[in-house]
């Protein structure tokens, strides 16, 4: 189906049984195995892209809680458009309830990252989420901490957050992979904002080696890191 003959589609009030034929007329059989390997889910693959997601989240927008309350996930794509639709809220109570029912049910790290960065509500609240952002840090389920992990990456990093932000990730050692990958991206981030206090970090966290060697690997790889630095930051690679 054409895209915007689709949009058109979907700015009538939102009804899952008749949503659902428009949005997997859209699939792109062609992108299925990449994306299947790329993202590693476990769930059924439409092949629908990113961008065309973001489309049909900002023409859902205005009636994003009840998109929210009403969309049945049965694939990869319609799980990501979910947590896009969370961001389209505008309620900092209703986000929270959103989040704490839809986070648990996360199992890729795509579309984890894809909602984080657009939760621009917690940029905006940032005293607010912190309690259940300590929840997912101490959650069993890996995308859950990965969650929490990409949260504070994305709104937790300013002067006034930092080294809050080091302190709770001090210890959260996890042998989940996706976990290690955002702890690793973080500390890059960390990094580059505040050479000082991410190396005080690396040198006393109780954090995985895994994490800490991603860490330093992903700092190596920067390009807004001096080569000088790039060779002291080899000291603190773990064994």
């Amino acid at each position: 189906m054409d895209l915007n003959t689709a949009l058109v589609q979907f700015t009538k009030p939102f009804n899952m049984a008749r949503f659902r034929p428009v949005f997997y007329a859209l699939s792109e059989p062609k992108n299925v195995a990449f994306d299947t390997k790329i993202i590693k889910t476990n769930m059924r693959v439409l092949g629908i892209r990113i961008p065309i997601l973001r489309k049909i989240a900002a023409t859902l927008a205005i009636q994003a809680e009840r998109v929210v309350a009403g969309l049945v996930v049965d694939c990869y794509e319609l799980a990501t458009l979910k947590g896009l639709m969370i961001t389209k809220i505008k309620d900092k109570e209703k986000v929270l309830a959103a989040l704490r029912d839809f986070v648990p049910t996360i199992e890729n790290w795509a579309t984890c990252d894809l909602m984080c960065g657009d939760l621009k509500v917690i940029g905006q609240n940032k005293d607010f989420f912190l309690p259940f952002i300590r929840e997912l840090l101490g959650a069993k389920g890996e995308f859950e901490i990965r969650t929490g992990i990409v949260l504070l990456m994305k709104f937790y990093l300013g002067n006034d957050d930092l080294q809050r932000t080091l302190d709770l990730l001090a210890s959260v050692n996890s042998d989940y992979y996706y976990v290690n990958m955002a702890l690793g991206w973080l500390i890059c981030e960390s990094y580059l904002r505040d050479k000082k206090a991410t190396l005080d970090f690396l040198a006393n966290a109780r954090i995985s080696p895994q994490a800490i060697n991603l860490g330093v690997r992903k700092i190596r790889e920067s390009f807004r890191v001096s080569e000088g630095d790039k060779k002291e930051i080899l000291k603190y690679k773990r064994g």
